[in-house]
């Protein structure tokens, strides 16, 4: 977009700011998004893009030119050209219609239709003559020169094509084809050469064809020009790609009876510091030349003849979601800044190659601190292949999916151990599934993901580097330049980087699919909506159809169903089966078992009666002081808590354990002790980050809990609440409150890290149910009112 030139600087800037703000406006079916910016802000963009100085001498040759506006007497006699040809028009009455436009069609036009261009011209007001030819002879124009094949022009919808169907090109026959006096045109204009690829030419082609320039002509490839002489398809192509018009070439024609197809340019490179012009003339040309003949190879192929069933590719769904969404990502260019796929490294697993993996996995497996970082021990969910991976198909050859990857040098530990040249390169990265790999004793160990592992650079067979991220990757280093004390630099060399900043920045989609709920990730799509505090950048909302959005969502699905089969994936309906109401019962009735199993269940029901009795008093309090409508609701509140208390004390008192039980069931304390996980102060668990409905956190960094309800799928929620590192391409802040082989929180759930991360899984996935009970909502008022 070159607005340097413009004649109206303070029109082109006003103009350049609204575009920023809302690019719809100006353009309904842009791609460029709305980004959410503040006027101040789009003006500062404006201001910058102004500023940037225009290297594009063909650009400013044209903007010099000083075009006068037209005076009506042109205006005439261009309308007089397309109204003599109007098959409805008189041709007597042409001169009187352009004074006055047309006065009484039955006579003047009695075949015209009710959607003929010339209707703009009846009644002409006066004054209005100017506009009305214009609006005429512009309409005319655009459907003459075919203008709506590329812009979209409203009235053109369904205007059919003005060029020749190009779908059997390729076996036309060339009797059909009009050479016309071509031959003679092209040694008129240009000189022939021998072919630019010629094996037996030692001269540089940019060169050859620079200095082949004589007398003002042109080089012409022979080959193409025997083709043309010949009369064969291939020459006939050429030329009227490289100069469409040519064919009029002593040929007297109207002119606009002219050929319209326009002169295209395929090649557009950038000159290169310390370049002549000459020298970049003649690379253009090059560039034009085998891009000419790229064009041409594809037309030639174009012979219509339809392709057997059986060469069809015919993929299943999951292939074909995942196909279609990857043409919208391109569309939107989402992998400018997010990472889309991590990369695919193949790795030549011979001896040492065997000992250096056993040996970052011996330090992985005991949980200690690594040469590749700190590892933390696991709750297993083996059928994700976050967790797990199959042996590799070759013993011998090892594929990894890994991101960031970085070269290093062996550590002395490694030299010291193994034997390995110290300087020997090392290509690091950070796993983003988990790798099976033999070692030297012939046994299958896994490394799980989010682990960082290192193979011999000169072992890599093959490497596919991730797709997408580039911005983030970009920004990482400004944030930490910017603020060192917030986004501090960690590592070394390549592998230098900051995983603050990566929290703050556009997140990874990797296993999207796997997170996300369909219906969620479709209306955040159409509307984006803040998430994350913390975050630097918002994304910005897209013109984006309901079709783009849907095969986006079937995209991740797909995608991650076909990476990660073990998870059972289900897209673009999802069931949450924690929502049913038989699954509240049973979850009640088995979290009291297990208390009665455990001897657990009388100091559990006594613990429990004693906090509800302390949130009873607040529900009274918030009863006596609530007013109007609020009072009706603080009151109910009151009386079922009161009825609980009621139950639980008799229960109690009477040391009835199947009463107990029963009213312990009855009250869901599975689901009240699940909220506690969530929302009791003063705990790390959730509440240091993040918001749990209205109990705030101590200082809030991550997305607000209510949203985990309609936006986060359940598995995926209990697999990040088990180990977070396990599904980020990044070290992520959230640590892992429930450790395998660790038994905390015993006074907020009993029960082991699975059973705890299945409770705060199944109340997230119920949170605006579960926080509206009586007993949580006055534990939420006192606990909060407390802070």
């Amino acid at each position: 977009m070159h607005l340097k030139g413009q004649k109206d600087p303070v029109a082109s800037r006003r103009w350049l700011i609204q575009w920023v703000l809302n690019p719809n406006v100006s353009h309904p079916r842009t791609r460029m998004p709305i980004m959410h910016l503040k006027p101040a802000e789009a003006a500062r963009v404006a201001d910058w893009l102004l500023s940037q100085k225009v290297d594009d001498r063909e650009f400013q040759e044209w903007n010099d030119k000083d075009v006068p506006a037209p005076t009506q007497e042109m205006l005439k006699n261009l309308a007089r050209v397309y109204l003599k040809k109007a098959p409805a028009v008189n041709t007597l009455k042409v001169d009187e219609v352009l004074e006055k436009g047309f006065t009484d069609l039955k006579t003047e036009a009695p075949l015209m239709t009710d959607d003929a261009d010339e209707q703009v011209l009846v009644n002409i007001k006066p004054g209005d003559l100017n506009d009305k030819l214009k609006y005429y002879i512009g309409k005319k124009a655009v459907g003459r020169m075919g203008c709506f094949a590329c812009h979209d022009i409203p009235g053109y919808e369904y205007a059919k094509p003005i060029g020749t169907p190009l779908n059997d090109w390729g076996k036309k026959d060339p009797a059909r084809l009009a050479f016309e006096d071509i031959v003679a045109f092209v040694k008129a204009n240009y000189q022939t050469v021998p072919a630019r690829d010629d094996p037996t030419d030692k001269a540089k082609p940019a060169k050859k064809w620079t200095e082949a320039v004589k007398d003002g002509k042109k080089p012409y490839e022979q080959f193409f020009f025997d083709a043309l002489e010949g009369h064969m398809r291939e020459g006939f192509l050429h030329q009227k790609i490289e100069d469409p018009r040519s064919y009029d070439y002593n040929r007297d024609m109207k002119w606009d009876d002219r050929l319209r197809m326009p002169q295209f340019r395929f090649a557009h490179p950038r000159r290169t510091d310390g370049e002549g012009d000459d020298e970049f003339k003649a690379r253009t040309d090059q560039a034009e030349a085998e891009a000419r003949e790229a064009v041409m190879t594809f037309i030639l192929g174009l012979v219509a003849e339809p392709i057997h069933p059986r060469y069809l590719n015919n993929p299943p769904p999951d292939r074909l979601a995942e196909v279609k969404g990857r043409q919208v990502l391109e569309k939107f260019n989402c992998a400018g800044c997010h990472l889309v796929r991590p990369g695919v490294y193949e790795v030549r697993a011979d001896q040492q190659t065997r000992e250096l993996l056993k040996l970052s996995h011996d330090t992985v497996a005991k949980g200690l601190s690594t040469d590749y970082g700190d590892v933390k021990a696991p709750i297993d969910f083996a059928a994700d292949n976050a967790w797990g991976a199959p042996p590799p198909a070759d013993p011998d050859r090892l594929q990894m999916f890994g991101v960031r990857p970085g070269i290093r040098k062996p550590t002395p530990r490694q030299v010291e151990q193994l034997g390995i040249d110290p300087d020997r390169d090392l290509l690091r990265f950070r796993l983003a599934d988990a790798a099976a790999f033999v070692d030297p004793a012939r046994q299958v160990k896994v490394f799980p993901a989010g682990v960082n592992v290192g193979v011999f650079k000169d072992q890599v067979v093959s490497e596919s580097r991730s797709f997408g991220g580039t911005f983030a990757d970009l920004m990482v280093p400004y944030l930490a330049k910017k603020d060192l004390t917030k986004y501090k630099m960690e590592g070394e060399g390549d592998d230098r980087d900051s995983n603050t900043a990566r929290r703050d920045l556009p997140p990874p989609l990797v296993r999207e699919g796997e997170r996300v709920q369909p219906e969620w990730l479709f209306t955040f799509l159409r509307n984006p909506t803040p998430i994350r505090p913390q975050v630097i950048l918002r994304m910005p909302k897209f013109n984006m159809s309901d079709d783009d959005a849907k095969a986006l969502v079937n995209y991740f699905g797909g995608a991650d169903k076909l990476r990660n089969p073990g998870i059972g994936l289900t897209y673009p309906y999802l069931t949450v089966p924690q929502r049913d109401e038989f699954y509240w019962r049973e979850r009640s009735a088995d979290y009291v078992g297990r208390l009665e199993k455990a001897g657990e269940l009388e100091a559990r029901g006594k613990s429990y009666l004693e906090e509800t009795q302390k949130r009873l008093e607040a529900a009274r309090e918030a009863a006596t002081a609530a007013k109007d409508d609020a009072k009706k609701e603080a009151e109910a509140q009151r009386d079922a808590l009161e009825a609980e208390v009621k139950a639980l004390k008799e229960a109690v008192d009477t040391k009835n354990a199947a009463r107990l039980k029963k009213s312990l069931e009855e009250a869901q304390l599975y689901w009240s002790d699940g909220y506690r996980l969530l929302a009791t102060t003063g705990k790390s668990i959730c509440l240091d980050c993040h918001r749990v409905g209205a109990v705030k956190a101590k200082e809030e960094q991550g997305p607000p809990l209510e949203l985990a309800f309609s936006r986060l799928r359940p598995d995926w929620t209990e697999h990040w609440m088990a180990n977070p590192d396990r599904l980020l391409t990044y070290p992520t802040p959230m640590p892992q409150n429930f450790p395998r082989g660790q038994l905390l929180f015993q006074e907020l759930m009993s029960g082991s890290s699975l059973e705890q991360v299945g409770a705060a899984r199944d109340v997230l996935m119920n949170l605006p149910k579960v926080a509206d009970m009586p007993v949580n909502r006055s534990y939420r008022a006192a606990t909060s009112g407390g802070k």
